[in-house]
């Protein structure tokens, strides 16, 4: 093993080391995966550094919340965080997700990583109320005031709840929940889970 991939090895072990010390339970919306540093529009971790060839972030540590520049003039009113990777809903329904894109569980039909919050085009038009970011080999999901589930990313075990373990790089919707009156959605690491108006819970 070469020692450039030996230093990224410890660098990728220390990044999971500082999230784990730092991690935060949000008010609102709390993640089943393991969740990145994040309060609402502020973050208590700076990501500077970018590997060209892995997007490979070090974490720098801030004593104070910082604002996510990009977001400023947004009205923010959900925010989710999962291993890798982050999404808010702004008060029109719209969905910004950044971080770690492989697998396509950004949702913006690529693999790529995204530094800055990035809007969901595949969802203009609809209008979000709640999402949930996975960890691991992550999944992402969301609901629309439409009464219909959305699912991206990576489908291993059906945690995209489509029938099949195929994964998908932008929303697509869970037929078999369409006006189920799911009123909250989340990802754990392999798992998805739904909650509706009448208490019922779903899980795939």
């Amino acid at each position: 093993m070469s020692c450039r991939s030996l230093q990224t090895e410890k660098e990728e072990k220390l990044l999971k080391q500082r999230i784990s010390l730092f991690s935060l339970t949000m008010h609102r919306n709390i993640a089943l995966g393991k969740p990145v540093v994040c309060s609402l529009k502020c973050c208590w971790k700076q990501l500077h550094k970018i590997s060209t060839r892995l997007m490979l972030f070090i974490c720098s540590l801030c004593d104070r919340p910082r604002v996510i520049e990009a977001l400023r003039g947004k009205s923010i009113v959900d925010i989710a965080c999962g291993g890798s990777h982050s999404a808010c809903i702004t008060s029109s329904g719209e969905l910004y997700t950044w971080g770690k894109g492989r697998y396509g569980r950004l949702g913006h039909g690529d693999s790529e990583d995204q530094v800055l919050p990035k809007l969901v085009e595949a969802l203009r038009g609809q209008r979000v109320v709640d999402v949930a970011c996975g960890s691991g080999d992550a999944q992402t999901l969301c609901l629309t005031d439409n009464d219909c589930v959305w699912s991206w990313g990576d489908g291993d075990y059906g945690k995209l709840g489509r029938g099949g373990s195929d994964g998908c790089k932008i929303p697509m919707k869970v037929e078999a929940l369409i006006r189920a009156g799911v009123c909250k959605v989340e990802c754990g690491s392999q798992f998805s889970v739904a909650l509706t108006k009448s208490g019922a819970v779903y899980t795939w």
